[in-house]
């Protein structure tokens, strides 16, 4: 090995060091691995918990597909989650005292000036959240390019939209309306597939047995009979593939007053926040996205309050009258809402306040590591589960079936909440 892939090397291993205790473990090794798509041979992982650095070493001098340009790749793709993990815990709030926490009595909240500060400005168009979602599931589909046969995917159908994900990830690769849908079918001799006719344009699917297969097809002629097909024709190209969601700058939205909000904004509202100063700015760098942390409305009686994990503070429901009382808006340079349309109904209420009751406390926590695991076996108020803000709300939605659970809570940064088009169940 010579000597500038041996700084690779050492340099990888350094950083899924989280401990600094000259191990690394070796199931998020693999993970990694997995994910990435990076060709080698994870067998030898599978039987160990940890690995040191000569054991790092014999693992790559036996899969040599793991070259130096696979290591630059990957030490670069690590260092900037490690920049996120460490910028990430320099937001905290100055001037917390006792009255900062917003406690389970209930009273009316009353702003504390008439001339309370204008607040956060509301976002146009409200994420689409739905209150049905028939189900979702992993499939295979088959590429609209012959050379690259069935790929897997993640299928999600709700009210009015099928969509189709990469495993794990965010956001959709394509979402059909059920309207444009002529028909759906089973196929007899492939008896595992299922077709979606869009137009002149055929969707192969594949679920993992019949029954499965017949499922589907139930499911979304289902859907497809309740939902009104008034449309003179179908929209010209590829109308389905997903684009990015249009970023709209803080300054053009309209402004939502400190009054206003506290008689609009419901349980489960995002809060998004653009934070001054530089550390904030590396997130949104980072992350390709105009805001650094997020939070969740969340009332209690008549009072508002803000569901969030902080750097120092940990997981807590901030009192809103206090957010202004000390001033707190004035580190940041724009705060954004977004609406859950429509509210969420009595059961998800409840599912919410289960969930914050089981959150707060909890120790905030983002390192490179956490941001590469990829699935979680503790539940949401385990005494060891640890939060960040995003992922923190991540975890809530999912617990009232906002948001899909094949997709990991630590994918979720701050700015993914702007451009969010999940669906889910009520």
């Amino acid at each position: 090995m010579g000597n500038k892939q041996a700084k690779l090397v050492q340099e990888v291993f350094n950083i899924m060091d989280d401990s600094r205790n000259g191990t690394i473990d070796a199931n998020q090794l693999r993970q990694f691995l997995i994910e990435n798509e990076i060709d080698c041979d994870t067998s030898e992982l599978e039987s160990k918990t940890t690995m040191d650095i000569d054991e790092f070493k014999h693992f790559l001098s036996v899969n040599k597909t793991i070259d130096r340009k696979v290591l630059k790749q990957t030490r670069n793709k690590l260092t900037a989650k490690k920049h996120l993990a460490q910028s990430s815990e320099m937001h905290m709030r100055e001037g917390r005292d006792s009255g900062t926490r917003l406690g389970p009595a209930a009273s009316e909240v009353t702003p504390t000036s008439p001339n309370a500060p204008a607040s956060p400005d509301e976002v146009k168009s409200p994420p689409r959240f739905a209150n049905t979602v028939s189900r979702y599931g992993r499939i295979k589909k088959k590429s609209g390019s012959n050379n690259l046969g069935w790929q897997t995917r993640t299928l999600c159908l709700d009210s009015d939209v099928l969509r189709y994900y990469k495993p794990k990830m965010v956001r959709p690769m394509g979402e059909i309306e059920l309207k444009y849908i002529s028909r759906v079918w089973g196929d007899e001799e492939h008896s595992e597939r299922f077709y979606v006719e869009v137009g002149s344009r055929t969707f192969n699917f594949k679920a993992t047995s019949a029954n499965e297969a017949d499922e589907w097809v139930d499911a979304v002629n289902v859907a497809i009979s309740a939902v009104t097909k008034e449309i003179d024709k179908l929209p010209k190209g590829k109308f389905w593939k997903v684009e990015p969601f249009p970023i709209v700058k803080p300054a053009n939205l309209p402004v939502l007053s400190y009054y206003k909000s506290l008689e609009t904004l419901s349980t489960g509202d995002i809060v998004l926040f653009q934070t001054k100063g530089i550390g904030p700015g590396i997130i949104r760098s980072a992350t390709s996205s105009q805001y650094d942390h997020v939070g969740l409305f969340i009332r209690r009686g008549g009072r508002v309050g803000v569901l969030e994990a902080l750097g120092e503070s940990g997981v807590m429901v901030s009192s809103f009258v206090a957010f202004y009382r000390q001033n707190w808006h004035d580190q940041y340079s724009a705060i954004v809402v977004r609406k859950v349309v429509p509210a969420l109904p009595a059961r998800a209420l409840k599912e919410m306040r289960k969930f914050c009751r089981g959150v707060e406390g909890k120790k905030y926590s983002l390192t490179a590591g956490k941001l590469m695991r990829r699935n979680s076996t503790l539940r949401f108020d385990d005494e060891k589960r640890t939060y960040f803000c995003s992922e923190l709300v991540a975890k809530a939605f999912k617990t009232v079936l906002l948001l899909r659970a094949d997709c990991p809570s630590t994918e979720y940064y701050p700015g993914k909440f702007w451009a969010i088009r999940e669906t889910s169940a009520t």
